[in-house]
C-alpha cells in the first residue's frame, strides 16, 4: 500500500461547519436517499448545489501521472455522482466510466458521459474480472458498514488488472475532537476510523492499492 494525496485541497479552502450544527435524524435520512436534496438542495443536507466547475481536472491529471496511464486506459470511478471526474478523464483521452447508487445524480450528468455511467452497488459491481486499469473510490466507501466495505474492496480487486492500481479515500479521525467534528459534519457515513484502524482494515481486506484520508479540522479546513 502507498499513501497518495490525489485531492490536495488548496490552502484557505474551508467548510462552514456551522451549517450542520443542528442536523436531525430526519435530515440524515433525507440525505441518505442521494436525491435532489442531497446534491442540489440546502448545504445542510449535502453539496448545496453540485455543478461542474472544473475542480476535478487537477485530480484527473494527478491520477494519470501517479498511475502512469497512457491515453485509452480504462478507468472506473466508484461513487461517481454526476460523473464530473469521468468527464474530465474522457476529455483527457481516457476510457473512463462511473457507477453510483443515485438515479438523480446519474440523470444530471454532462452530455459527454451519457452511456458511461452505471446505476449500481459497489458491493456487487456489474463488470467482468480484470476489466479496468485503475479504480478510484473517493469518500464513498464510508457509506457502507465494515462487511459491506470488505465486499466492495473484494470487488475492486476482482475487476482491476493490477490490485496496486486501486485508489481509496476515506474519512478518518485522530482524536476525540476530530471525531466530534466529523460526526456532526458527515450525513451519510456509517464507517469512519483512525488512520491506523483503516490501515489494519485494508490489510484484512488484502488491499494493495493507494489510499488517503479526509480529516476535518475545527476551523473547517481539510487535511
Amino acid at each position: 500500500m502507498r499513501k497518495l494525496n490525489l485531492l490536495r485541497v488548496d490552502n484557505g479552502v474551508k467548510r462552514d461547519l456551522s451549517l450542520r450544527l443542528d442536523v436531525t435524524t430526519r435530515d440524515r435520512q433525507t440525505s441518505a436517499k442521494f436525491g435532489e436534496e442531497y446534491f442540489d438542495g440546502d448545504r445542510k443536507l449535502g453539496y448545496g448545489g453540485y455543478n461542474y466547475d472544473g475542480r476535478w481536472v487537477k485530480v484527473a491529471k494527478r491520477l494519470i501521472e501517479n498511475f502512469e496511464l497512457k491515453p485509452g486506459a480504462k478507468i472506473l470511478d466508484v461513487g461517481c455522482a454526476k460523473g464530473f471526474l469521468v468527464k474530465d478523464l474522457v476529455d483527457l483521452g481516457f476510457d473512463a466510466y462511473g457507477i453510483d447508487v443515485s438515479e438523480y445524480a446519474l440523470g444530471s450528468c454532462p452530455d459527454e458521459v451519457v452511456g458511461r455511467l452505471h446505476l449500481g452497488d459497489m458491493r456487487t459491481l456489474p463488470f467482468r474480472s480484470n476489466t479496468f486499469d485503475v479504480v478510484v473510490c473517493i469518500n464513498t466507501l464510508h457509506n457502507l458498514n465494515k462487511i459491506g466495505a470488505l465486499n466492495a474492496i473484494t470487488e475492486f480487486n476482482r475487476i482491476i488488472k493490477d490490485p496496486r492500481s486501486v485508489f481509496i479515500q476515506v474519512d478518518a479521525w485522530r482524536d476525540e475532537k476530530d471525531l466530534s467534528i466529523l460526526e456532526k459534519w458527515l450525513l451519510t457515513a456509517n464507517l469512519y476510523m483512525t488512520p491506523d484502524q483503516w490501515l489494519d482494515f485494508f490489510e484484512e481486506c488484502d488491499f494493495e492499492g493507494s489510499y488517503y484520508w479526509t480529516i476535518l479540522n475545527a476551523d473547517g479546513t481539510v487535511i
